[in-house]
C-alpha cells in the first residue's frame, strides 16, 4: 500500500473537523446550537463535531457490546434425583418361601418386584399382605371383617413407614392408605357464588377412579411372597376381601412365563391317562399374576365342605361337573359414595376368562353391589348379575341389555397333551413344566371377554357401597375333580379391572345452582348489555335448562354450557369493555404516531425519543380520562381528544440542520486556514462570511420552528450549505505585496544605474510604477486564483523590461 501526499492530507483534514479550535469561527458554530436554544453545549463542544459515520460506528460498537454483555445465560435446573427404589428390610427376606427349586429365581423376582412396588405413588401404593402363610390361613380368617382389617393395617405401618423415609413421601395413615377407594366430594358453601359454583364443576373430573389397585395386580402381587409357579391362597388383595371370612387363590407366574398347572383344566381319561386341555384355560396372560375366585374340589380337597354338603368321591359321578369350596365365596372391596348429597352411579368392568369345561359347563361370574346409609347399616342389594364368560343367552355372541355389556371369550380349538395317570400331588410340578414347552405355551387360550356394568346407581344419602365378585353357580366350575392337586376357577386378570363412579349427578346438580343463580339476577345483568349481547346470553342459558332437562347429559355437557354461559355472563356488563376498545385505539394511534417519528428523517435520535416521549404522555393521559369516563359518551369524546393530541405532536427537526451546516462550516474554517495563498486578512475576512452565514442560518432555522414549518428549516439548510460551500476566497494581498516588493527592487537597480542621468532614472521610475499599478490593478479584478497568479507573473515580467 502506498501513500500520496494527498492521502495525509485528507486524514488530517478528517481529525481537523473533528477537532479543531475554530478561533473566530468557533463563534459562529456555537452560535448554531445556542441560538437555537441548547443552552447546555459550550463553545468547547461545538468545535468537537464528529461525522455522523462515526457516530454511528460507535453507536453499533457500544451496542454490540451492551448486547454481548447482557447476553441472558439459562442455568438448566438440577435434574431431580430419584434415588434408588431398593428395598432394605431384614424382614422381607423372612418372608419368602422356600421352594428348593426356586429360591434363585424367587430372590431375582422378589428384587424386580420391591424395586416396582416402591416406586409407585401414594395413590398406587399397597400395604401388602406381609403375615406369614400360617396367619393368613389360620386365625385371621375367623377374624370378623373390621377385626382383620385393623390387624392387617397394624401390620403393614411399619413397611409403609419405611418406605416412605426412603422416598420422602408424605406422612399416611391406614385410613387413607386406599386413596382412590376412599374419594369423597367436598360441595362448595350454600352461598357460593356463580364463579364459585363454575369453578367447581370445571374441576370435577368426568368419572372417579375407586379402584387402582386389582388393576395394577403384578404391584400388590409382589407384595404377597407368592414363589413363581405357585398359587397361593388369601383372603385379602388390594384391599379385596374374600367373602364372608373365606379364601381366594392368587397364582404367579413360573420363571419361564406359563400360570402353573392348577390353573388349566385336567381330567382323567378311563383309559389310565390324565389329559391336560389346552385351550380350556384362556384369559388375558399380559401380567404375572392372576386371582381365581373358585376352587374346585379334588383329591386334594376331598375333606373340605362344598355347598351341597355332599361326600366327595373319587370314581365317576354326573352330578359333579366342577364342584366349588364352600368357603371360596369371591371377593368384595367397599369404596366411599362419592356424592353423599347426589349420590352417583357406578360402572365395573373387568376382563373374563376360564380354565375349564366339564361337559360344556364353563365357570359363570356374578356381580353384586350392595349399599349403606347412615340411618340404615344394614347393606341392601341394589345390583345383581350374572352371566357366562364364553357365550351369551339365545346363543348371541354379545350381551347388551340395560344392565350391563358382555362380550364373550373366544374358544379355541381343542388342544391338549396326554401324561401318565398322577397319584401324588407333587406330580403336578411335572406337568408345570411341560406347560413351558414352547409348543404347548402356544396353545394356551390367549383370548379374553368382557364385562361392563351399567345403571347402578348410588341413591342420596348412601355413604358407601361394597362390589362383590364371585362365582354364578359354585357347583359348576368347569374343571376335573379327580386329580390329586387343587385346581381353580374364574380368573380375575387386573387388566382391564376399574370400579368408577360417574360424576354427572354431581355436575348436574352444580349446573342447576348456577342456572338458577344466573335467572334471579338476569335483570340486573343484562341492563348495560346491548340487545345482541343480552339474546346471545339468554341463549347460553337455555342451552343450560335443556341439558338439565336431558338424561342422557354427561358431566362434559354440563361443563361446556355452564362454561359458555358463565363467559357470556362476565361480557354482559360492556362498559369496560367499551373502554378498553377505546384504549385499544389510543394504543394503535401511538404506535401508529412512534412508527411515523422513528421514519422522520428530519429528526435525530433525541429529537425522535423526545416527540415519543410526547406522544407517549398524550396517550396515558387519555387512558385515564377514558378511564375515568362515567358514560359511554365521555368515552367516545375522550378517546377522540387524545386521537386529536397524539395526532398533533408533530416535532420540527432541526438538530440534524445544524449539525450539517456546522459540520460544513467547520470543513470550510479549515479549508481557509490552509489556504497558503490568502493573508491573515483575506482568511480573517472570509471566515466572518463564514460565521456570518451560520448565523443567518441559526436565525432562519429558528423562525422556522417557531412558526413549525419543516419546510423552512430544510431551506434554511440548504441555503446555508450553499453559501458556506460557495464562499471560496482569492489570496491577491500577496500577489499585490509581491508587485511591490518587484517594483523597490527595480526602482534600486534604476537609481543605482550610473549609466542613467537623474532624468532618465526618473522617467524609467515612474514607468516601473505605471507597471506596478498596471499589475495590481489587474490582480484585483482577476476572479480566480489562476488568475491571480498569472497577472503576478505579467506584472513581474513587464517590470523586468523596464
Amino acid at each position: 500500500m502506498f501513500y500520496s501526499e494527498k492521502d495525509d492530507r485528507e486524514k488530517q483534514l478528517r481529525f481537523s473537523i473533528r477537532k479543531v479550535s475554530f478561533g473566530a469561527a468557533s463563534v459562529a458554530v456555537a452560535a448554531l446550537y445556542l441560538f437555537m436554544g441548547s443552552g447546555a453545549v459550550s463553545a468547547a463542544e461545538a468545535q468537537a463535531i464528529q461525522s455522523n459515520e462515526e457516530v454511528a460506528a460507535d453507536k453499533d460498537s457500544e451496542t454490540e457490546k451492551k448486547s454481548e454483555d447482557q447476553q441472558p445465560t439459562y442455568a438448566a435446573p438440577a435434574a431431580k434425583e430419584q434415588g434408588s427404589a431398593t428395598n432394605t428390610e431384614a424382614g422381607d427376606k423372612g418372608k419368602q418361601e422356600s421352594h428348593p427349586e426356586t429360591k434363585k429365581e424367587e430372590a431375582n423376582s422378589s428384587e424386580r418386584s420391591e424395586t416396582t412396588t416402591k416406586t409407585q405413588s401414594d395413590e398406587n401404593s399397597v400395604s401388602g399382605d406381609s403375615s406369614s402363610p400360617k396367619s393368613t390361613e389360620g386365625s385371621e380368617a375367623s377374624k370378623s371383617e373390621g377385626e382383620a382389617t385393623r390387624t392387617e393395617e397394624a401390620s403393614s405401618k411399619p413397611k409403609i413407614r419405611k418406605r416412605r423415609d426412603t422416598d420422602s413421601a408424605p406422612t399416611a395413615t391406614a385410613a387413607d392408605a386406599d386413596l382412590a377407594a376412599n374419594q369423597t366430594y367436598e360441595a362448595p358453601e350454600d352461598d357460593a357464588d356463580v364463579e364459585k359454583l363454575a369453578a367447581k364443576l370445571k374441576e370435577l373430573p368426568d368419572t372417579v377412579e375407586n379402584e387402582k389397585k386389582l388393576s395394577n395386580i403384578d404391584q400388590v402381587g409382589a407384595t404377597k411372597n407368592i414363589s413363581p409357579g405357585t398359587v397361593k391362597e388369601l383372603d385379602e388383595f388390594g384391599g379385596w376381601k374374600a367373602v364372608n371370612g373365606g379364601k381366594f387363590g392368587v397364582a404367579r407366574k413360573t420363571n419361564r412365563g406359563v400360570f402353573p398347572i392348577e390353573t388349566v383344566n385336567t381330567v382323567r381319561t378311563n383309559y389310565g391317562k390324565d389329559k391336560t386341555w389346552l385351550n380350556e384355560s384362556s384369559f388375558d396372560r399380559s401380567n404375572d399374576y392372576a386371582l381365581f375366585l373358585g376352587l374346585v374340589r379334588t383329591l386334594a380337597t376331598q375333606n373340605e365342605k362344598v355347598d351341597d354338603s355332599s361326600a366327595y368321591t373319587q370314581g365317576a359321578e354326573n352330578s359333579n361337573k366342577g364342584k366349588g369350596l364352600a368357603n371360596y365365596k369371591g371377593i368384595e372391596k367397599t369404596f366411599k359414595n362419592y356424592s353423599l348429597s347426589t349420590g352417583s352411579d357406578v360402572n365395573i368392568s373387568f376382563y373374563t376368562g376360564f380354565t375349564g369345561d366339564i361337559d360344556g359347563n364353563k365357570a359363570g361370574y356374578r356381580v353384586e353391589v350392595f349399599t349403606k346409609t347412615d340411618n340404615n347399616m344394614e347393606m341392601m342389594k341394589i345390583y345383581d348379575q350374572k352371566f357366562f364368560p364364553q357365550n351369551s343367552s339365545n346363543n348371541q355372541k354379545k350381551i347388551d341389555d340395560e344392565k350391563k355389556t358382555v362380550t364373550p371369550v373366544s374358544v379355541g380349538n381343542n388342544q391338549f397333551f396326554e401324561t401318565t395317570r398322577s397319584q401324588t400331588e407333587n406330580q403336578k410340578d411335572q406337568l408345570t413344566e411341560k406347560l413351558e414347552d414352547d409348543s404347548n405355551k402356544k396353545k394356551l387360550g390367549n383370548s379374553h371377554g368382557t364385562f361392563t356394568s351399567k345403571n347402578i346407581s348410588l341413591a342420596p344419602g348412601v355413604t358407601e357401597y361394597t362390589v362383590r365378585i364371585s362365582a354364578a353357580d359354585n357347583t359348576k366350575l368347569g374343571m376335573g375333580f379327580q386329580v390329586p392337586w387343587r385346581q381353580y376357577a374364574l380368573p380375575v386378570v387386573g387388566t382391564g379391572f376399574s370400579v368408577t363412579q360417574d360424576t354427572r349427578k354431581v355436575a348436574k346438580d352444580l349446573s342447576k345452582k348456577v342456572y338458577d343463580k344466573l335467572t334471579e339476577s338476569k335483570e340486573e345483568d343484562t341492563k348495560w348489555s346491548t340487545p345482541e349481547t343480552k339474546a346471545a346470553y339468554e341463549d347460553k342459558l337455555k342451552k343450560i335448562k335443556d341439558k338439565l332437562g336431558s338424561e342422557a347429559s354427561t358431566t362434559s355437557n354440563y361443563r361446556e354450557v355452564v362454561e359458555d354461559a358463565v363467559e357470556k355472563w362476565k361480557e354482559l356488563n360492556e362498559g369496560q369493555k367499551i373502554k378498553d376498545q377505546a384504549k385499544d385505539a389510543i394504543a394503535a394511534k401511538l404506535a401508529e404516531k412512534e412508527t411515523a417519528i422513528e421514519n422522520n428523517s428530519n429528526l435525530s435520535p433525541a429529537e425522535k425519543e423526545a416527540a415519543k416521549k410526547e406522544a407517549q404522555a398524550e396517550a396515558e393521559k387519555a387512558k385515564k380520562a377514558i378511564e375515568d369516563a362515567q358514560t359511554q359518551v365521555d368515552v367516545d369524546r375522550k378517546k377522540a381528544e387524545g386521537t386529536t393530541a397524539i395526532d398533533n405532536v408533530n416535532p420540527i427537526g432541526t438538530e440534524n440542520a445544524v449539525t450539517a451546516i456546522a459540520e460544513v462550516a467547520a470543513r470550510k474554517m479549515v479549508e481557509i486556514d490552509d489556504n497558503d495563498k490568502l493573508s491573515e486578512d483575506e482568511k480573517k475576512a472570509a471566515k466572518a462570511k463564514v460565521e456570518e452565514a451560520a448565523t443567518k442560518a441559526a436565525q432562519a432555522i429558528k423562525k422556522a420552528k417557531d412558526a413549525e414549518n419543516q419546510n423552512e428549516v430544510n431551506r434554511a439548510q440548504a441555503d446555508a450549505l450553499s453559501e458556506v460551500t460557495a464562499i471560496n476566497p482569492v489570496g491577491k494581498d500577496q500577489a499585490k505585496d509581491a508587485i511591490a516588493a518587484k517594483l523597490a527592487e527595480k526602482e534600486t537597480a534604476i537609481e543605482n544605474n550610473s549609466n542613467l542621468s537623474p532624468a532618465e532614472k526618473e522617467a524609467a521610475k515612474k514607468e516601473a510604477q505605471a507597471e506596478a499599478e498596471k499589475a495590481k490593478k489587474a490582480i484585483e479584478d482577476a476572479q480566480t486564483q489562476v488568475d491571480v497568479d498569472r497577472k503576478k507573473a505579467e506584472g513581474t515580467t513587464a517590470k523586468d523590461n523596464v
